[in-house]
């Protein structure tokens, strides 16, 4: 499944829909879907800034 998950972030990366990076790494023996933080901006001074984020579930 985290292969599939993997291909349709390529694909939707290549479509332009998204900027994240996704990847397969092994932990332990064990492979897991890596995504690149969505939530954080460039860096500033070498500290990567916060992007506001609102979580829809809290704000009902």
């Amino acid at each position: 499944m985290i292969y599939d998950e993997e291909y349709g972030a390529r694909i939707a990366q290549a479509l332009g829909l998204t900027t994240y990076e996704t990847f397969i790494e092994e932990f332990a023996g064990t492979p897991a879907l890596v995504i690149e933080r969505y939530d954080r901006g460039h860096e500033v001074d070498g500290v990567p800034s916060r992007m506001h984020q609102e979580d829809f579930n809290q704000a009902i």
